[in-house]
């Protein structure tokens, strides 16, 4: 069963992805809340998609006027639909799509991004989204104003910066927007 999209120039369109339980993807509810919080700044927008899966994030990103998208997905048969998704929807044009480990591609893509959604494997740690936020500041990914925004299934400790946290059933968006760096 496809993932549709559900607002901007592309919705209704259906995203390809991968059989089994390697993906977890975004559920609709929360990408409509994602979308309708951050409507003021996705236009024009360059999105930042990591642990991209098949896309359904940045792809509506795109779909409701983000300008640009920076993919990265790691695991081959959901990078593969990935391809897929953004052949079959003409949006090589505006998109880049990065195979391998996110922590290597952060040190050799160029920035800034406006928005950058992390979504890895839940049971990644605490710890691990802190380097990720790190190395997006230490290499200049991200902007004065530029938002992160984690999917995770449980409140992330210790992040030493401003953030909001929204609960929809099981998943929690944690926001993060940087006014100085």
């Amino acid at each position: 069963m496809g993932i549709r999209i559900s607002g901007g120039a592309l919705r209704g369109r259906t995203l390809t992805s991968p059989n089994g339980a390697h993906t977890r993807p975004t559920s609709s509810r929360v990408r409509e809340a994602f979308f309708d919080i951050f409507r003021p700044h996705i236009d024009g927008a360059h999105f930042l998609d990591l642990f991209a899966g098949t896309g359904a994030m940045g792809i509506e990103a795109l779909s409701r006027g983000a300008q640009k998208c920076t993919f990265i997905e790691k695991n081959p048969k959901t990078f593969a639909c990935l391809k897929r998704n953004i052949a079959d929807l003409k949006l090589q044009a505006s998109t880049h799509l990065h195979f391998g480990d996110a922590l290597i591609w952060l040190h050799k893509i160029k920035g800034p991004f406006d928005i950058v959604y992390i979504d890895p494997p839940y049971h990644v740690s605490s710890e691990f989204y802190r380097k990720l936020i790190e190395t997006l500041k230490e290499r200049a990914l991200i902007h004065t104003n530029s938002f992160v925004v984690i999917e995770s299934e449980r409140p992330i400790e210790g992040l030493a910066l401003d953030h909001s946290c929204r609960r929809m059933g099981r998943t929690i968006l944690t926001t993060c927007q940087f006014p100085e760096l």
